[in-house]
This record gives structure tokens, C-alpha cells and sequence, in this order.
């Protein structure tokens, strides 16, 4: 669907031809016809390139704090998680681009973004803020990440290959994070801050009497059945559930 705009421009240069050839009927500019061709093709590689500039602006946006992305939103291009025994992780499919109103788009996400998944904020799905620093992967540093098994089953899922034609960006680190109490500008503000703090406590607390809680029936549970004949295999199975986690 074109806009206003376009159509204002595409009227305007009709009219600026239709009076051309009444003010200068008998002109004429001898001009090769191969030259009116590469203008030609220059002209429609520069269009090209300035609406996917364009549809890039306006699709769903990864903002991180020294890089910004687009996304192409389809059906293979949902958030991942993934959890390598420490900490979880985000993986968002980013460099693609979708224009709506002529329903165009980039078919795809050249590029793979992984940052912490609690440094990622986001108010609505399409504009997500990473609270990161963004660095681009050379192929050694995917190889060395891919050799941990949770990331080397994800470059799979993904059918990654480490061929230039799909980026890899990972998010460490963070320069805009800071307490809130900087923001704290009158007395008043403290005392809320205080208030926070004093419930913040009290739901500690009571979380940390319930996991002793559990913690003690587990090694009273753990005591009963260390005596029994199938002591050495809950034990077996225990460390085969441990080693698996680990990896």
C-alpha cells in the first residue's frame, strides 16, 4: 500500500516530465544506451537498499547498549532459553526485518543474539532492551563457546554454520546498571527505599526457613534409606543426576 507521500512524488515527477516535454520539445542528449542502463540499475539498487533500510527501522527492535537490532518476527524466530548449569540464557534471532504495510520481509534473521536472561527487559514483545554489551563472535570464539553442550545443541537447533553467512553476537557485561538508590533525591525517597528493603528482608527470611525446611526432611529421608539394600543405587542415581546437570 503506498502512502501520501508517495503518491505526491510519483504525481510530481509525471508533472515535471509532461511540462519538460512542452518546454523543451526538440531537446535531445546523445546518451548511450548502456549508461541509461547502469543508471538505471544503480537507481533500483539504491531504492532497494533504502527501503530495507526503512523496513529495518520500523520492525521489532533489540536494543542493547552499543549495538541496536532489527527482527523479523515469524514463527521460527520465538525467544529461546537455555540454562548451562549456572545461569539462563536468552538467544533472540536479530538482523532480519519485516515491513507490514506491504507485508515484505526479510524471510529470515542472519544473526543470533545471546545475553543473560535476566539482563533482558521488556515492556511489550516487540521492542526488548538487553542491559548488555554487545560483541560480535569470530568463528574461533563460537567454536570454543559450541563446546559446551548446551551451546553446541543450540548452534544445531539453529542449523548454524560457521560459513559468514550467519552472525553471532553475545552480551556480557553492562555500563548502565546501577542501584537505585542513586536516583534517591529527598528524605522521603529513603524512607520508601527502607520500606522496600524491610519487606525484601521478610520475604528472604521466610524463604530461607522454607528451603531449611526442606533441606532437613530431605536428609532425614536420605538417613532412612542409607541402611537399605537399595542404598548404593539411589546413590548411583544420584550421581548420574548430578553429572548430568553439570553438563
Amino acid at each position: 500500500m503506498l502512502s501520501r507521500y508517495h503518491v505526491m512524488m510519483f504525481s510530481f515527477i509525471i508533472g515535471l516530465g509532461i511540462a519538460g516535454s512542452y518546454a523543451f520539445p526538440l531537446a535531445t542528449w546523445p546518451i548511450p544506451w548502456t549508461v541509461i542502463i547502469l543508471i538505471l540499475l544503480a537507481a533500483l539498487v539504491s531504492g532497494s537498499l533504502a527501503f530495507a533500510g526503512a523496513a529495518r527501522f520500523a520492525s521489532e527492535m533489540l536494543s542493547c547498549e552499543n549495538m541496536r537490532f532489527s527482527r523479523y518476527r515469524g514463527q521460527k524466530t520465538q525467544y529461546r532459553y537455555i540454562f548451562d548449569g549456572v545461569m539462563w540464557w536468552v538467544v533472540i534471532p536479530v538482523k532480519g526485518w519485516n515491513y507490514l504495510k506491504t507485508k515484505i520481509n526479510s524471510a529470515g534473521n542472519p544473526g543470533i543474539a545471546i545475553l543473560p536472561a535476566r539482563l533482558l527487559e521488556q515492556e511489550s514483545p516487540y521492542f526488548p532492551v538487553g542491559r548488555v554489551m554487545m560483541y560480535m563472535l569470530t568463528p574461533g570464539a563460537i567454536s570454543t563457546l559450541a563446546r559446551k553442550r548446551v551451546f553446541g545443541r543450540l548452534f544445531k537447533d539453529l542449523n548454524y554454520a560457521p560459513d559468514g553467512k550467519t552472525d553471532v553476537f553475545f552480551g556480557f557485561a553492562s555500563k548502565s546498571l546501577h542501584p537505585d538508590v542513586e536516583h534517591m533525591t529527598g528524605s522521603y525517597e529513603l524512607e520508601t527505599y527502607a520500606g522496600n528493603l524491610a519487606s525484601s528482608a521478610i520475604d528472604l527470611r521466610r524463604v530461607s526457613d522454607d528451603l531449611q525446611t526442606w533441606m532437613k526432611s530431605q536428609l532425614k529421608f536420605w538417613n532412612q534409606i542409607r541402611g537399605s539394600d537399595s542404598a548404593p543405587i539411589v546413590a548411583r542415581r544420584e550421581r548420574e543426576r548430578d553429572e548430568e546437570e553439570e553438563r
